[in-house]
């Protein structure tokens, strides 16, 4: 009688611990999700840095183009010295000039651009691993929350070792509840604690590279328009070199049409 009277207290204890240990493994499995989707950021930060690469190739693609077409201007010049009359000359010699300022535009944009692009590789590179860091320090600290509380909660089951099985009894059922509750808890005050620590990691790194901040030798280009259309191409930035191209272009072309000097 002693035997089946205290059978359902076995269940009862085995029922209870096993519940509470499944209610610690969905908190696991949410702390899990969540470290993945730090892994996903992370993978997020290199996907960035591929897509800057390749705005530097379309670059230096653009760049090659520019290069060919000046190689193409110059072929034509040189096969048209002696055949030609002086005003297709000087039409080839306008599209020449021309092209070449559009290299120059485009080997200062690839310069620019891969400057840019070193700068912002470092700096998400170093975000992007401190995040890492940070999110791996976070699932340390939760897996001892848990897998220390699921020891807790095996504790709770009474010891038979020396005893009668009639005199087995179970009394951790609140006990177990209070653990798992205070994991809750524990989760909620870890993942707070590693938002503050990840704010605290961005304001130590340093500000954005910017390609328009140039040194103080170059910023005399901005100090007159006069001073930038007469400064060399390779002073200015793209935008001026584009809009001395378009200026001089047009001067150069009424030129030759008009037969006066380039």
């Amino acid at each position: 009688m002693g035997l089946a009277y205290n059978v359902p207290f076995t269940l009862l204890s085995f029922q209870d611990v096993v519940g509470q240990i499944s209610e610690l493994h969905l908190l696991w499995t949410e702390v899990q999700k969540e470290f993945i989707g730090h892994l996903k950021e992370y993978k997020h930060t290199y996907e960035m840095i591929l897509e800057g690469d390749k705005d530097i190739d379309r670059a230096k693609q653009n760049l090659t183009v520019c290069e060919q077409k000046e190689g193409k201007i110059r072929k034509e010049l040189r096969k048209s010295t002696r055949k030609s009359n002086p005003v297709d000359i000087r039409v080839l010699e306008a599209k020449l000039s021309q092209a070449e300022r559009t290299k120059e535009i485009a080997q200062l944009e690839v310069a620019d651009k891969i400057r840019e692009n070193e700068a912002v590789k470092l700096i998400r590179l170093k975000e992007g691993l401190l995040k890492l860091s940070d999110a791996y320090v976070d699932l340390g600290k939760k897996s001892c929350i848990v897998f220390e509380s699921q020891r807790d909660i095996a504790l709770q089951l009474p010891d038979v070792h020396g005893k009668e099985l009639e005199e087995v009894k179970y009394s951790g059922a609140a006990a177990c509840r209070n653990i798992v509750q205070q994991v809750r808890v524990k989760l909620r005050k870890c993942r707070r604690s590693a938002d503050v620590s990840i704010a605290n990691s961005f304001s130590e790194l340093p500000p954005p590279y910017s390609p328009g901040m140039k040194t103080s030798d170059s910023s005399h280009i901005f100090h007159s328009s006069q001073d930038e259309h007469n400064s060399s191409p390779q002073q200015q930035t793209p935008s001026q070199q584009q809009q001395r191209l378009t200026d001089d272009s047009d001067d150069d072309l009424v030129g030759a049409v008009g037969g006066t000097s380039i």
